[in-house]
């Protein structure tokens, strides 16, 4: 059996993995009729757009609370490259977390995108791209001012009694991306498969 890779959860690593969700996200709609991102390929499934949507609403809430953490952290912690290691736990989440997935999650109903008040295609992908954004720059103001994402702790977003530390959190945030956009692909596939 092949020994897994071993990840190097670096400042660089946060960006690249944020700016390659937005350009994974940009490529499935630019490529996609807004028809196919909008439609269901079952009633109890989510469209493509409603992945994206999801993604957006759940990431706003870890982006607030890495926010709230990175205003408390120590400045000038760290000098040079560093390579931030996630606890157990937390790595088994994430690898849970890797598409393609084999254990589908309920998600919280408050986290679920409404079907019936979709908004356009165009702004859901707006806001996907300004998360984006928010991410790449908390990384990097965190870089610039030498802070230890693996120093400073913060509350899960949603359950609250689970400690993480903002590598950690950023590490989660990144890799619940991956899996939404990859079920936003399998989604189109499927969708153009049925046509």
């Amino acid at each position: 059996m092949a020994k897994e890779t071993t990840t190097a959860f670096t400042y660089t690593w946060f960006i690249n993995q944020f700016d390659e969700s937005r350009n994974k996200a940009r490529k499935l709609v630019f490529n996609t009729d807004d028809s196919l991102l909008l439609k269901r390929p079952a009633p109890e499934k989510w469209s493509a757009a409603e992945c994206l949507s999801h993604l957006v609403e759940f990431g706003n809430i870890y982006a607030d609370v890495l926010s709230q953490g990175i205003i408390r952290a120590k400045i000038g912690q760290v000098t040079g490259p560093t390579i931030f290691r996630p606890r157990f736990f937390w790595r088994w989440i994430i690898r849970f977390f890797k598409p393609p997935y084999k254990i589908k999650l309920k998600t919280i109903q408050s986290f679920k995108p409404q079907n019936g008040d979709r908004q356009s295609v165009e702004k859901v992908m707006d806001l996907f791209c300004q998360l984006q954004e928010r991410f790449i720059d908390q990384v990097s103001h965190s870089r610039e001012k030498g802070i230890d994402l693996s120093a400073t702790k913060v509350s899960h977003p949603v359950l609250s009694f689970l400690k993480m530390t903002l590598s950690e959190c950023l590490a989660v945030a990144a890799a619940h991306q991956h899996r939404h956009l990859w079920q936003a692909e399998q989604t189109i596939l499927i969708l153009e498969e049925k046509a």
